[in-house]
């Protein structure tokens, strides 16, 4: 009896978490995209205290979707924000942008080696990027700085149009 009940127990467990793949496969939301969700609604609360920690990989996606999900684009996802404060990392760079109020930010480190190989990937590619030195201890590599919050997210949404691997970019407001 006691071997039935807990064969029994072993198969309802088994079939719960089953149950729940199953429920994020036809959802077709992968964990990057719940998390992603998660923070435009922060950013859309406008509750800078809550913010999840702000995204720097892009996430594969799939070759092909099903005709029945309408495929997000990734220039048109919602754009994560995040205010905090910050110093520059080269005083050449503060004056170039000190008066800026929004950073696009492509990129986020917490060790210096890797911001500095990725900045110069950035450079290479024809940006003018600039590392900004976070209150959090990481650093975040900017590309361009903004007084006017649309020309800011007209910014990033041309990023993510004209390069998708940066389809994670996002903006610093300075606190």
């Amino acid at each position: 009896m006691m071997r039935k009940v807990i064969a029994l127990s072993l198969i309802v467990l088994g079939a719960s978490f089953t149950s729940c793949n199953s429920l994020k496969k036809l959802s077709g939301k992968s964990k990057k995209q719940e998390t992603t969700n998660t923070e435009e609604l922060t950013a859309q609360d406008g509750n800078s205290n809550y913010f999840a920690a702000e995204p720097t990989t892009t996430a594969k996606q799939p070759a092909s979707r099903p005709a029945t999900s309408p495929a997000k684009t990734t220039s048109s996802r919602k754009i994560s924000m995040r205010a905090e404060k910050f110093t520059f990392d080269q005083k050449s760079d503060e004056n170039k942008n000190s008066s800026g109020k929004f950073f696009v930010i492509v990129g986020s480190f917490g060790q210096r080696d890797n911001a500095d190989r990725f900045k110069q990937q950035l450079a290479a590619q024809g940006f003018k990027p600039f590392i900004l030195l976070s209150e959090t201890g990481n650093l975040r590599i900017c590309i361009n700085s903004y007084f006017s919050e649309n020309a800011a997210r007209s910014r990033v949404m041309q990023i993510r149009t004209d390069y998708p691997k940066y389809a994670d970019a996002w903006l610093l407001i300075k606190n």
